[in-house]
């Protein structure tokens, strides 16, 4: 009798044991959407737990969000909050970014002892932009172009606030454009999204655009002077790049660069205007959750270098229920 009591209080912690084994991996909640080839791919190796679906391009996947295919999809801010692409954007939202963020910015060459002044000219471009984020003006042009609300942040400007707009150097390439000796010319290029892209009539368009032109505005206000300005097109990134190099050519750039792209390039950054990289987006079908990080939980699964508490304790449970059966049977 006693072997049979104990055999059932033996089965019974089994049955215990299996409730509190954790799920393990490939068992996600949710579905999530990449695109081939993307560093959103790279970004769900670290969540093997989560149902990977991964579409050819991005076409394929945000019709597949929209139609309930998956519960979200992660790609480049650009692809998903572009005003410009061709899909609904009513039926779906940004819920935020995932990742490393990047930060694009103003850029213009070094000063030399015959082309000077164009440090004092990013300066004047940066105190620009930061009257700009202040008035609220900043808004209204980013929604003009994007879905989602700008993660731009106060300290990103408010240094350039605090310092104001630079005093005019003589003879000096500021001067020069409040002068009229010179146009301002500003370089960007077709990126074919919402920050520059080429329209119907073969018009550069795109949020950089409208910044470029809110920025002449601003300096000439500033200064009390009407001058020539002129955007100038290229074909790609490192053709902005030599048009600033070629002090004839352009005064500064607004066409993508990061930082450290722009020193790499021996630009001079300036303060940032748009944040870019992967954000996840739902659609109206989408699950709700309570936050981005409640997405990516993982469940707890075993350490293969650990043990889980819970069974420990089960297990000194069962030795002492199956001793105190042997010493005194029911």
């Amino acid at each position: 009798m006693r072997g049979a009591e104990s055999t059932s209080v033996l089965l019974l912690i089994l049955v215990i044991l299996a409730a509190v084994v954790p799920v393990q991996a490939g068992t996600g909640e949710y579905s999530i959407g990449v695109i081939e080839g993307t560093p959103a791919v790279y970004y769900m190796h670290d969540y093997n737990h989560l149902d990977e679906v991964t579409y050819l391009n991005d076409g394929m996947a945000i019709r597949g969000l929209i139609n309930g295919e998956i519960d979200f999809l992660i790609a480049d801010h650009l692809v998903l909050a572009d005003i410009t692409g061709n899909f609904d954007y009513n039926e779906m939202s940004i819920l935020g970014g995932v990742g490393e963020s990047w930060k694009a910015v103003p850029v213009v060459r070094s000063d030399s002892t015959e082309d000077y002044g164009n440090i004092e000219l990013l300066q004047a471009v940066n105190a620009a932009i930061a009257e700009i984020y202040q008035s609220g003006e900043y808004d209204i042009l980013y929604s003009t172009w994007f879905t989602d609300m700008s993660n731009i942040e106060e300290f990103d400007y408010i240094a350039s606030l605090n310092d104001g707009w630079p005093t005019v150097s003589s003879g000096g390439r500021l001067e020069k454009i409040l002068n009229h000796d010179k146009e301002f010319l500003a370089c960007t290029y077709d990126q074919s999204n919402g920050l520059s892209s080429t329209d119907d009539e073969g018009n550069i368009i795109g949020f950089e655009i409208d910044l470029v032109e809110s920025i002449s505005k601003k300096i000439a206000e500033h200064y009390g002077f009407d001058f020539g300005f002129r955007i100038i097109e290229n074909f790609e990134k490192i053709g902005v790049v030599n048009e600033l190099l070629n002090e004839e050519n352009c005064d500064f750039g607004l066409a993508g660069f990061i930082s450290g792209e722009a020193i790499t390039n021996g630009l001079h950054p300036g303060i940032p205007y748009y944040t870019g990289g992967m954000v996840i987006a739902a659609s109206m079908q989408s699950p709700n959750v309570e936050s981005i990080s409640s997405i990516f939980e993982t469940p707890i699964i075993e350490d293969a270098d650990g043990i889980d508490l819970r069974i420990i304790l089960i297990g000194i449970l069962a030795i002492f229920i199956v001793f105190r059966l042997r010493v005194n049977p029911i």
